[in-house]
């Protein structure tokens, strides 16, 4: 499993924050600083597993949990989770850097990979990537531009979601 909990929230375009269980294909979600771009698939979409995640809190209260094999930008930089230590900086939506003050190892309820178009994704107001460990960022995004582009055509939904999603890719998540 890499992805994140269900309750984490993101910020949608109309400037509302939406739990990630509630996110779907289709969506359009913060992905950079001023930025919102399409999720369009979804590796990971599972509302009742429960998976160990690597919480990290930081000096102002931002909290963000991932699995440790998923990449969160830490001290401006794409980094496992697994690896983040107290003192490493995240970078908020701003992007002012926040100082982690805590990393705990934590199980938590859901499981859910959304990628957008340019690969980022903005949780609890942390700057995450769609990407993991398991496979290089620039091999998944070259091996996940079909799905792009069934997205683009108009296809929104039924391969696009994880409960369809081929399982000859699960290595993507």
């Amino acid at each position: 499993q890499v992805c994140f909990p269900a309750s984490p929230t993101v910020m949608i375009e109309s400037g509302d924050l939406k739990a990630m269980q509630d996110v779907n294909v289709g969506d359009r979600v913060q992905c950079d600083f001023d930025k919102f771009c399409d999720v369009f698939v979804f590796l990971k979409k599972d509302t009742d597993v429960i998976t160990t995640y690597v919480r990290m809190t930081t000096s102002t209260g931002t909290v963000i949990s991932a699995t440790p094999h998923h990449y969160i930008y830490v001290n401006s930089k794409m980094t496992a989770a697994g690896v983040i230590q107290v003192g490493d900086q995240l970078t908020d939506s701003t992007g002012a850097s926040q100082v982690i003050t805590s990393v705990d190892m934590v199980q938590d309820r859901g499981a859910f990979n959304p990628h957008t178009t340019n690969g980022k994704i903005f949780v609890n107001g942390v700057m995450a990537s769609a990407y993991t460990t398991y496979c290089h960022p620039l091999l998944a995004r070259f091996l996940l531009l079909p799905f792009q582009a069934l997205y683009n055509l108009g296809l929104k939904t039924t391969i696009l979601d994880s409960a369809s999603f081929p399982s000859a890719l699960n290595f993507l998540a």
